[in-house]
C-alpha cells in the first residue's frame, strides 16, 4: 500500500464534501497509501479547517467559475462547463502527479462528476463511484436510465398520464410522488437528468464497474441487492466504515464492509 495514491474528487456542496472527506480520512488511517482530496478552486478557498492528517493531502481543479461567480444562465450550461473544464483540468492534476513521482492508482468521484470516470479510464486509472444518496435512489436511477431497459423514455412520452406506480424488480411499487423529482418528466429538477444518466452510462461501460454506497445491508438490503444484480463491484456499509481495509468480512456482522485494498 506504500506506493498506492488515491484521489477522492468532490463538488463543492457540503453533503458532497462531508462524506467524500469522510473517506479520505478513513483511507488515510486504515493504510500507508498517499491520499489526496481535491474539490473545484473556488471550493477548496471555503473550507475553513482542513483536517490535519499525515500523508492526506488537498489540491483542486477547476470548474471554470475559480471566482465563484456563476455566469451560465442556467443548470445546464453549469453542468456543460464544469465537464468542459473539469476534465481539462483534472488531466492536468493527475499528470502533475505522475511528474512529480506521485502518480494517481485509484480516483473516487461522487455525484454530478461522472466525466471524472471517463477522465480515469483514458488515462488508465481505476476508479470507483462514491454514491451518496440511498442505495433505493441508485436502483430507481439505474430502472429509469439504463440503456437497455430504461423507462425514462417513456415517461416522457406519457407526461400527462404518468403510470400510477413504478415497479423496481426486487422493490416493493413506488408511487410517482416518490420517484425522485429529476427523473420525473418536467420535474424542479429534471435539468439534472443528464447528468444522472451519464453517471450509469459509466458504470455500463465498465469493464469492472465499482460502487461505494454510504449505506447499510441491514437498512436497504433489498434495495442493495437489486443493484448487485445490475451492477458487479457494489460495496455497501457507508463511507465511514467502508475504508477498514478488511479483506474478508466478518460473519458476525452484516454490517461489516468488505473492501479489499488488495484489490485497488
Amino acid at each position: 500500500m506504500e506506493n498506492q495514491h488515491f484521489l477522492l474528487i468532490a463538488c463543492p456542496f457540503q453533503g458532497h464534501l462531508n462524506p467524500m472527506l469522510q473517506l479520505a480520512k478513513n483511507l488515510r488511517q486504515a493504510s500507508a497509501a498517499r491520499v489526496t482530496f481535491a474539490t473545484t478552486v473556488h471550493g477548496l478557498t471555503q473550507i475553513k479547517t482542513f483536517p490535519s492528517l499525515d500523508g492526506l493531502y488537498f489540491a483542486s481543479f477547476s470548474d471554470g467559475f475559480d471566482d465563484g461567480i456563476k455566469q451560465a444562465s442556467n443548470t445546464q450550461e453549469m453542468l456543460s462547463e464544469l465537464e468542459r473544464t473539469g476534465s481539462q483540468t483534472l488531466t492536468e492534476l493527475l499528470m502533475t502527479f505522475s511528474k512529480n513521482s506521485h502518480p494517481v492508482s485509484f480516483l473516487i468521484y461522487t455525484l454530478i462528476l461522472p466525466w471524472a470516470a471517463d477522465v480515469a479510464r483514458y488515462m488508465s486509472i481505476p476508479s470507483a463511484f462514491l454514491y451518496i444518496q440511498s442505495a433505493t435512489s441508485l436502483a430507481l436511477c439505474y430502472h429509469f436510465l439504463n440503456r437497455h431497459a430504461g423507462v425514462h423514455d417513456l415517461y416522457n412520452s406519457c407526461v400527462n398520464n404518468l403510470p400510477s406506480s413504478v415497479v423496481v424488480p426486487g422493490l416493493p411499487p413506488f408511487e410517482t410522488e416518490d420517484i425522485p423529482s429529476f427523473l420525473l418528466p418536467n420535474g424542479p429538477h429534471s435539468s439534472l437528468t443528464p447528468v444522472f444518466r451519464h453517471h450509469i452510462q459509466v458504470l455500463e461501460q465498465e469493464p469492472s464497474p465499482c460502487v461505494l454506497l454510504n449505506t447499510f445491508d441491514c437498512l436497504e438490503e433489498d434495495a442493495i441487492a437489486a443493484i448487485a444484480k445490475k451492477i458487479n463491484g457494489v460495496f455497501d456499509g457507508g463511507a465511514e466504515n467502508k475504508t477498514t481495509g478488511a479483506a474478508k468480512p466478518n460473519e458476525n456482522s452484516k454490517n461489516q464492509v468488505i473492501f479489499p485494498f488488495e484489490n485497488l
